[in-house]
């Protein structure tokens, strides 16, 4: 009985000089030696692209099983963006890359602009300047560290796409593109 009193007590001993340390170095040292790691742009935009397809509402969503995307134009998002699609569903539904756009639900295009080549149940994202205003539905706008969102509205209305109104309240929206 007195062994485990004293292996219980260096364990709280242990326990406290641990936190000690913690709270010391998260108190004391610079947050540039923070734990947290400097994202590069295409891993932020890789993993924005994840969290809009989960605040989006396709036409067939309940019939829909797989979410197939398509990646233009960026390499590095698209190897991104395919290890977090091995790992994360997407309301339930696996998310599988395609090549053929006419295949895909989700549509990102990196250096190339093909919104004239959309059905109406694909959603286009894109981080080039003016892509929203451009007839674009979703731009990822880099902002100093900062991706921002912007919506063109009428465009998302036109299509038979539904984006979340949590969605809607981060993002800029523009009512007239032109």
């Amino acid at each position: 009985m007195i062994f485990k009193f004293k292996i219980h007590l260096k364990s709280n001993l242990f326990r406290y000089a641990v936190t000690c340390v913690a709270m010391f170095c998260l108190t004391y040292l610079p947050s540039g030696l923070a734990v947290s790691a400097q994202l590069k742009p295409f891993e932020a935009k890789a993993i924005y692209l994840f969290k809009i397809a989960n605040y989006i509402k396709w036409p067939d969503d309940a019939n829909k099983v797989q979410i197939h995307y398509c990646i233009f134009g960026d390499k590095e998002l698209r190897d991104t963006f395919d290890d977090i699609a091995k790992k994360k569903l997407v309301a339930g539904k696996q998310l599988v890359p395609v090549n053929v756009i006419e295949e895909c639900d989700l549509v990102y295009m990196g250096n190339k602009f093909l919104i004239d080549e959309l059905a109406p149940y694909q959603i286009s994202v894109g981080d080039k300047d003016q892509f929203a205003a451009k007839g674009g539905q979703i731009e990822l706008k880099q902002n100093k560290n900062k991706l921002e969102l912007i919506v063109n509205y009428p465009s998302v209305k036109e299509s038979d796409i539904r984006l979340s109104s949590k969605l809607l309240k981060i993002a800029t929206i523009i009512e007239d593109p032109s």
